[in-house]
């Protein structure tokens, strides 16, 4: 190996190990930095290596879904918006963006009715957590009141409420999983089909951005409804799942 061959590699090498050396803060600000300087595709590759190595915040998704808007990635925007909305789902700058990202490209998301906005009120597993602690301080209760504790016997009516608070908890949580059930279409454009097959017959033709229930996956297709209620199949390769 001839030695200027050896002196790339080295500096490869050298620049990789620099990078794993670098905290989740340090890479974070250099992301910021691309993404401050106009750098969108750096920025993009900065960010998604904090998601690649288990760095998973709502900042790190929403400065990845405005760096995706201004390189022109319409649906990969999407998908990090509302991705960020997962883990704070009251977060007004991230609604105010992806609204303004959907309103801008003439698209319909169908999460505005008054159980999604309930349910987004706080991230689906602090519902679980909430039914969790519920139905502990329920047992704890039955058990104080079966054995005649006096303070538990007068606090016996706090039982039903407790149940109730429960399922409050663990409903809205089942029905709040519905948000990570959904795929953004990620391509200009691209064929709903009628089966999970390349040469299966077009339903329609989605476009960047299109928002989709999914139902499942068979290899690498999902099955699919869209806003104004089709159903059909979608491939992997230009669709991406909101769920991470």
């Amino acid at each position: 190996m001839n030695r200027p061959v050896c002196l790339l590699l080295m500096l490869l090498m050298a620049g990789s190990l620099s990078l794993r050396a670098q905290s989740p803060e340090q890479r974070f600000a250099a992301a910021n930095s691309d993404f401050a300087y106009g750098r969108y595709p750096e920025a993009i590759r900065g960010y998604e290596s904090l998601i690649g190595s288990k760095s998973l915040s709502a900042p790190v998704f929403f400065n990845l879904a405005n760096a995706y808007f201004r390189n022109g990635q319409i649906g990969k925007a999407i998908v990090n918006y509302k991705r960020a909305l997962l883990l704070a789902p009251r977060d007004p700058d991230l609604r105010a963006n992806l609204g303004f990202t959907l309103k801008n490209k003439g698209l319909y998301d169908s999460d505005d009715g008054v159980l999604d906005a309930f349910a987004r009120l706080l991230p689906t597993p602090w519902w679980s957590l909430l039914g969790t602690a519920a139905v502990m301080s329920s047992c704890l209760l039955a058990c104080f009141i079966f054995f005649k504790s006096g303070v538990a016997l007068r606090l016996r009516w706090c039982l039903l409420p407790l149940l109730l608070l429960a399922a409050l908890g663990f409903g809205t949580a089942w029905y709040s999983v519905r948000f990570y059930n959904e795929v953004v279409v990620t391509r200009p454009e691209a064929p709903l089909l009628i089966s999970p097959y390349e040469k299966a017959a077009e339903v329609t033709r989605l476009t960047d951005g299109s928002i989709l229930r999914s139902a499942r996956r068979h290899g690498d297709f999902w099955l699919v409804s869209t806003t104004d209620g089709r159903r059909g199949w979608i491939s992997a390769q230009d669709a991406e799942s909101v769920g991470f």
